[in-house]
């Protein structure tokens, strides 16, 4: 309740609808109760006066009925109370994953995310829905039967039990019922989890391109069917628990009604002896119900911490879309340190980048060369803001990155990472991704002709509409990049960063990526930055960082370095 208080759920109507469900859920305990007594009357009419009081049975039947109502009404408003509540929670949880700043992220890993996101909501979904109810219609079940045993006899104690096979003819259609349903919440659980993997692994891909609300709605429409499918579900419980019930205690009752009839017996006492039986085995369920739902609750306890844990962080990124006139023309590091907040790093006490000096103009190229591990994406991912916690300034056309709105600043930056996202959709889904403005086909083929994607485009069965496999798996990593930078042409980014794109492309691939790096800078006369490793890039980008261990060594062109830089010279030789 903690948990639901904090994210505003526990509103009056929650309390509302939850008192209301449960006093459903509890009259029905009642009744449940006086149709045994009811029997009771009938049982001893039968024994004194040798005639059948048929006003006592159609109360009987009248009780059973409302008895049974009242147990699908409570089921029914109990889960979907538990649904509503589970809905607004998932909203909440893959907003937060969505929206959190980077450096927070850190920490979690994708796994544990995906987990809060999927495991721990339903868990919450049966405490609300289920544990707890059962917990309070077990303690009222067990006073208001107790009681009832107590008036009828002090020293009766017998177990009884009982198979009916009606009720497995009830139980079959309805089952199976419940099986197909279960499957289907299995698959859209499936999809469910992939969802939840995604914006946890691509979270940075998500930021770069401002899909922050894509995503959102993406997820909505998963659970939108997933919320479909359990209402279905909570309509088949309801009906088939209360039903079940009821002629497991309505059998019993007649049987032995029948049986005291046959035999005609006038004692008052057979009467109160199937009242009590059956009020014995009422309290047989609601016993057991009670130590499972206090075993549950504690079991649930770490799935509530978790989800309080993730929605409690305040640390998230704010975005505010509007007009950019933004252009961005320079770029500009000044003594720039930066350090994780990871705990693991924090305890090594080691600066990833220290005193980074550099600067950068449309219409030029600079490449960041070095030994892995010393600081080249880190320096793109404070370019794109993943983290702000550095020290020194960083500068688009003399203002300060800071000063900027978020989305401004990265509605013009363009990202391709190494190993880039490709999701499952069309091959026009993922060249549009994220960008806002209406595209062409003819402009899309355009641009295509430019990165030489047009040749993979047309190689496909559909062309722009053939779907791509997860991953991007139909496609190989040259194509990958293409398509890639494609969509950074379609979306024409001041500032271009391109993190190690070359590396694993064969000798044709990298050649294409090449000119298409050249034609940016410039044709187009953007502002681009790379990672690369690969000769052919530095040669020839207009100046080469050389960075070790966080620390500029060395600024300059290839054949400058060459000459003055001993260990860019050593690197150039061990790489090719």
């Amino acid at each position: 309740m903690k948990l639901l208080k904090e994210q505003g759920l526990f509103t009056k109507r929650f309390i509302i609808n939850l008192v209301f469900s449960i006093s459903l859920g509890a009259f029905g305990v009642i009744f449940s109760i006086l149709i045994p007594l009811k029997f009771k009357q009938l049982i001893d009419g039968i024994s004194s006066t040798q005639t059948v009081n048929t006003t006592v049975i159609i109360q009987i039947l009248i009780f059973v009925l409302i008895e049974i109502l009242l147990q699908i009404f409570s089921t029914y408003a109990l889960q979907k109370l538990g649904i509503t509540v589970v809905y607004a929670l998932r909203d909440r949880v893959f907003s937060q994953i969505i929206y959190l700043k980077r450096n927070k992220l850190n920490d979690m890993t994708s796994g544990n995310l995906t987990s809060i996101l999927t495991n721990d909501t339903s868990a919450l979904y049966h405490l609300i829905s289920s544990t707890m109810p059962a917990l309070i219609i077990s303690v009222l079940s067990i006073i208001f039967m107790s009681i009832s045993l107590f008036y009828l006899s002090l020293k009766l104690s017998l177990i009884l039990l009982i198979v009916i096979p009606v009720i497995m003819m009830i139980y079959f259609p309805l089952g199976k019922l419940l099986t197909k349903f279960s499957i289907e919440t299995q698959n859209k659980l499936g999809v469910f989890t992939d969802f939840g993997s995604f914006i946890s692994k691509e979270n940075a891909f998500i930021k770069v391109n401002l899909t922050h609300e894509l995503e959102r709605k993406k997820g909505i429409d998963i659970i939108d069917s997933l919320r479909s499918i359990s209402k279905k579900q909570a309509k088949i419980f309801a009906i088939i628990t209360p039903i079940v019930s009821m002629l497991l205690i309505f059998s019993i009752l007649s049987v032995i009604a029948y049986g005291l009839y046959l035999v005609n017996v006038g004692s008052l006492s057979l009467g109160s002896l199937v009242a009590y039986l059956t009020l014995f085995f009422q309290i047989i369920n609601p016993i057991s119900n009670l130590g499972k739902s206090f075993s549950e609750i504690k079991g649930i306890a770490g799935a509530t911490f978790r989800i309080r844990n993730l929605l409690n962080i305040r640390d998230k990124e704010q975005l505010d879309f509007g007009k950019n006139e933004l252009k961005i023309n320079s770029l500009k590091f000044t003594d720039v340190s930066f350090s994780y907040e990871s705990t693991e790093i924090k305890a090594a006490k080691t600066e990833v980048l220290k005193n980074i000096n550099f600067s950068a103009l449309s219409g030029s190229l600079t490449a960041f060369v070095g030994p892995s591990g010393s600081g080249k994406t880190t320096i793109f991912s404070l370019i794109e803001r993943m983290y702000t916690n550095y020290d020194g300034k960083i500068l688009l056309n003399n203002l300060s990155l800071e000063d900027i709105p978020l989305s401004n600043s990265r509605e013009k930056m363009g990202y391709v990472m190494q190993n880039y996202p490709v999701f499952q959709g069309t091959v026009k889904d993922n060249l549009l991704y994220g960008l806002g403005s209406e595209i062409s086909e003819e402009k899309i083929l355009e641009i295509s002709a430019v990165t030489n994607f047009k040749t993979v485009i047309d190689d496909l069965p559909q062309g722009l509409d053939t779907v791509l496999l997860e991953n991007g798996n139909s496609l190989s990593e040259g194509q990958k990049q293409r398509l890639a930078i494609t969509r950074c042409l379609l979306a024409d980014f001041d500032l271009l960063l391109l993190d190690e794109v070359t590396s694993s492309l064969d000798a044709f691939s990298e050649k294409i990526i090449q000119e298409t790096i050249d034609f940016y800078v410039k044709e187009k006369q953007k502002v681009v930055l790379v990672n690369a490793h690969r000769l052919s890039t530095i040669r020839k980008a207009d100046q080469i960082i050389f960075l070790d261990k966080g620390i500029i060594t060395g600024i300059g062109t290839h054949e400058d370095l060459i000459k003055t830089h001993g260990l860019y010279k050593e690197f150039i030789e061990m790489q090719f």
